[in-house]
Parts: structure tokens; sequence; C-alpha cells
């Protein structure tokens, strides 16, 4: 089965749908069952059965700077799904299959500075010399020891990336 996009939902509910050819280096892993009972939306006590992914790590290309998020109450403005995927920590994630069947993920959460912000969330922002684009890597890990690890593994990835610039600086002077 093949994915035709990906849906990301936002802590404020904002969408950015991502269609196949908008992102690479999908991986999610470590997706487990939850029982959820939310007394502030189902005054019955109703429960949800839900999937939880502990680690979620994606690649966006800068293809969707120009591509509007889908709903966005908090801001005033307008804003790019690309500026919201640099500010905003995501809550969920839909697969979308080719033939239109979907399975939904929430990613794992703990309050970062507040409740809005997910400290298993990071970011890196990378010109990619083999895409010839920009990227932001995003990644959503619950295991301390892996979200080091991937944080290392982003900082070398930018600093081969600039070695690599400055490789063929030289050769081309």
């Amino acid at each position: 089965m093949k994915v035709k996009r990906i849906i990301l939902v936002s802590e404020n509910v904002d969408e950015i749908v991502l269609e196949a050819n908008e992102f690479t280096g999908f991986v999610m892993s470590d997706i487990g069952d939850e029982i959820w009972i939310n007394r502030f939306q189902y005054d019955d006590g109703s429960c949800q059965k839900i999937k939880v992914a502990n680690y979620l790590s994606l690649a966006v290309f800068d293809s969707i700077k120009n591509k509007k998020s889908g709903f966005n109450f908090v801001c005033e403005k307008e804003i790019s799904a690309w500026e919201s995927l640099k500010e905003y920590d995501f809550t969920q994630i839909e697969l979308v299959f080719e033939d239109d069947s979907k399975e939904n993920y929430f990613l794992s959460w703990s309050d970062g500075r507040n409740e809005y912000e997910n400290k298993y969330q990071n970011r890196a922002y990378i010109s990619d010399p083999y895409f010839k684009r920009d990227l932001v890597w995003l990644s959503v890990i619950k295991n301390d020891i892996e979200r080091e690890s991937w944080i290392e593994e982003m900082e070398q990835l930018s600093m081969a990336i600039e070695i690599e610039d400055e490789v063929k600086r030289n050769f081309v002077e």
C-alpha cells in the first residue's frame, strides 16, 4: 500500500497536508495502543482507543513555502504551511493511502516550557545538496537517548553539508 499524503495536526488544530512528493525520510515506530477518557470533551466518560507513535522522523521539502496551512484560528494572519511547520508542535499524524483509506496516530507529548510545546519535538533546518533544496527535518521522539542521538545526527549532517560545500567551492576556485 502506498501513502498518497500525510496530514500533520498541530496543537492549535492547524493542519498541514503534505503530498507524497513534499516529504522524504519518513519513519514512524514504537507504536502502541492507549485508552483515553477525556472528561472535558465527553461528559459521559466515553473512552477512545488510540494509537500513539513514540518515534517520528520526517523531512519536509521547502516546496511547501507557498502552500497555505489548513486551519489556523490562533493567528490573525494566514501563514504558510512552511511557517506553521517551523512554529507549531504537532499532536497527530494521519496517513492517507492511495485507496483513500486513513490511519490516525497521536504523537507522544510531554509539556515543554508550556502546554503548547512538546518537549519531545525537535527540528533541524538543512540546505540539502542532494535534493538541491531546503528541508525542515521534524522529529518527535519520546526516548531521551534516541532523541539526543537524532539531534547529534542532524548536527553531523549539517556539518557534513557545510564541509562538502566548502570542498566544492575550493575545487571550483
